[in-house]
């Protein structure tokens, strides 16, 4: 997923906009491409779903 990731943002100088959750992030965090982060909180109806800082360990 690492390499899908760089040759996606080697290929465009436009923003990758991310919707997801800890797996994902920490693909882009050990990629070293993850420049700002902008956080919604949404209150949860059914109580369950992906963490989004899940073990990232940074």
């Amino acid at each position: 997923m690492g390499k899908f990731v760089r040759q996606l943002k080697e290929t465009t100088e436009e923003d990758i906009w991310l919707v997801g959750g800890s797996q994902i992030i920490k693909v882009f965090l050990e990629e070293d491409l993850a420049k700002d982060f902008i956080i919604f909180v949404i209150p949860v109806i059914l109580r369950g779903g992906i963490p989004l800082f899940d073990r990232i360990g940074k």
